[in-house]
Order: C-alpha cells, then structure tokens, then sequence
C-alpha cells in the first residue's frame, strides 16, 4: 500500500484458528510469524483503515510500545482513520488474548491515599506540576472532592488546546519525576508510554494516541512546557 513505509523484518500472516499461530525461520534467516486474529476479514487482506486501527488497538499495551507509535504515526500521515467497531471488538479480543489491560485505579477518597505508592519523590508530583506551570492544566478536569481523579466531562468541554495542554503537562510531569537520569525527549517518551499504556484513563490515552503524529510524538511541541522541563532537570 505505501512503498515508503519501513522495510519490515519479517513477514506477518492472519490465522482463524489458535492452533496455527506459530514462527517459522526459514535457512536464508527470513522470518513468517502467524497471528491468530479471528476478527480479521476472512476473504481478503485488511486494508489501510483496518490495519491502523490494528495499531491503535493495540497501543494502549506496553508491547513493542515504540514501534506501534511509530506505525501509527506513519498511518496518521497516510490519513488512516479509525473503523470504531472494528477497534471496539479488537480491545475485547486483546483482553481474552493478553488478559485485561490494567490501569491506574482514581477510585481513591483523597489525595495522599492516591500517592500511596512505590515511587520514590524528592518534590511531590503537585509541587512539580506547580513548578513546570504556574496554573497547572490538570487542575481543569480532575474531581474537585479529591483532587485526583480526572473527568471526562470536563475534559471535553476544554478547548482544543488546552487538552493539548492538559496531556502535554501530565507527560512532562512524569518524565521529571520517573525518568531524570535519562536524555530529556527520552524520558519525554517513556513517561507517554507509561501514561498510554497504564496510566492515563482510557479515554485521555486514546486522545493522546489520535493525536499522536499532529501534536505529542514529539516533546518540542509542547512549546513553553518543554523548555521550562528541560530547565527544571538540570535545576532539580
């Protein structure tokens, strides 16, 4: 479909039934992987639009994190759109197939109950917040009885830009906090994997995945948030 897409290092096969998924290395070092997927179409291969939403679906599960962003982002500049059945039923199938995808629980009565947890903090994950921006974006759209829980509804009534805002400053927030002793744009990225893949709610992570090659694959756009973390990594 794109010639210009990465050259592969191997070639994957659709199977309908369990018993066939296998791996094959043939003697010129070639690889066949086959994927059991019953949900695929049957009487052809997927096409741009299935195979994006493929990615997607998959996004949100810390497996070979890095390469499915990449793909997606590739998709995104082709113009893939999500089939939305198709990627509903493709998440039911991962949960039978990988076990359910386990993510940050906010059912918590305060705050400290919240942060109850192994990460070890010099400076508490508010007061970074606080320091990366002085009116801190996520105060808009999280549960005022706790402090912590983020809600959809007042998510969506934001603007563009400042949900933009909102997941730009979460990711740089972890990357201060869980990832100092890597290069900036590095732990830039391993903070939105762990924010995609396990954090975030699914609705936020899906927002970030959408917009992932228009906004968040790279940590410059972020624009003041980013140079006042890089300032802060080398202060703190």
């Amino acid at each position: 479909m794109f010639p210009d897409f990465r050259k592969p290092n191997d070639i994957d096969w659709i199977v309908f039934n369990k018993s066939e998924s296998r791996s094959i290395r043939h003697d010129n070092g070639s690889i066949e992987e086959f994927h059991y997927l019953p949900l695929a179409p049957r009487d052809r291969e997927m096409n741009a639009d299935e195979i994006y939403t493929l990615k997607v679906s998959h996004a949100i599960r810390d497996i070979h994190w890095a390469k499915t962003m990449s793909d997606i982002r590739f998709l995104q500049m082709k113009n893939c759109q999500i089939v939305p059945g198709f990627l509903f039923d493709l998440r039911e199938f991962w949960n039978e197939f990988h076990g359910k995808n386990k993510r940050g629980s906010f059912d918590v009565k305060t705050k400290e109950d919240f942060f109850k947890d192994n990460v070890k903090r010099k400076i508490s994950h508010d007061g970074l917040h606080c320091l990366l921006n002085s009116a801190p974006s996520y105060l808009k759209i999280v549960d005022p009885e706790n402090g912590v829980t983020p809600l959809e509804d007042k998510f969506l009534d934001l603007t563009k830009q400042e949900k933009i805002n909102v997941a730009f400053e979460e990711a740089l927030v972890i990357g201060l906090e869980r990832y100092r002793n890597y290069p900036e744009r590095k732990a830039y990225h391993f903070a939105q994997r762990d924010l995609v893949t396990r954090l975030h709610p699914m609705w936020l992570a899906d927002f970030v995945i959408e917009n992932w090659n228009s906004v968040f694959w790279n940590a410059g756009n972020a624009t003041f948030l980013f140079e006042k973390y890089c300032d802060l990594r080398k202060e703190l």
